[in-house]
């Protein structure tokens, strides 16, 4: 059975009760629960927020996301997160933003599905949380992505990509999507196009 997401971003800020006081249970409880959140990193499946948090800016905290797997320092001027490096929770490995992953790097939220869900007929899309590395550029899905599909034509064998633009794109070329080249663009599935699309690997 796998181990549960640990989620803990509770509010650090104390909050006093109906009657503005904070006796020592409540305040044990809230106390308790910020120090797990800060020691934590601010875990959860999204980015904190400073009105999750009870605070009014989120400037300088750290915080790991566990669906992209990054872990962030939010900007000074609390306007963006600044990626500091993606775990790999199958590996149990780290990578430097900025260093680059590890050539032909491939990540996805889990071992027990697929990277590609069917979500019409002639389209797919890239689970969130999938991470690429593309010739030295690191691509992330944080959300489930649409691929860009050519005219399917049935019978035939499609090549899906990864591209250093962001896009995940699909191909009859087992070379390169049209428009793109090996060196902005990695394979990282395929499918057969029998009429219908059925359940990519």
């Amino acid at each position: 059975m796998a181990n549960p997401v640990p989620v803990s971003q509770a509010p650090i800020a104390f909050t006093p009760n109906s009657s503005g006081k904070l006796p020592g249970g409540l305040l044990t409880a809230q106390a308790g629960a910020a120090f797990d959140a800060l020691a934590r990193d601010f875990v959860g499946p999204s980015w904190p927020t400073a009105a999750g948090l009870g605070v009014t800016s989120l400037a300088g905290i750290t915080a790991y996301n566990t669906t992209t797997h990054q872990l962030a320092r939010r900007s000074l001027d609390d306007t963006t997160w600044i990626i500091i490096g993606i775990f790999n929770e199958t590996t149990y490995t780290f990578s430097i933003a900025g260093a680059g992953l590890p050539a032909g790097y491939f990540s996805k939220t889990d071992c027990t599905s697929v990277v590609f869900t069917k979500t019409a007929a002639g389209t797919i899309s890239v689970k969130a949380g999938t991470i690429v590395d593309v010739w030295g550029t690191t691509v992330t899905f944080a959300a489930a992505t649409a691929v860009t599909m050519p005219t399917l034509v049935t019978g035939t064998d499609y090549a899906v990509y990864a591209c250093t633009d962001g896009t995940a794109r699909a191909d009859a070329s087992f070379t390169a999507p049209t428009g793109y080249t090996t060196a902005n663009s990695c394979k990282i599935g395929g499918f057969h196009y029998p009429g219908y699309v059925t359940a990519p690997i």
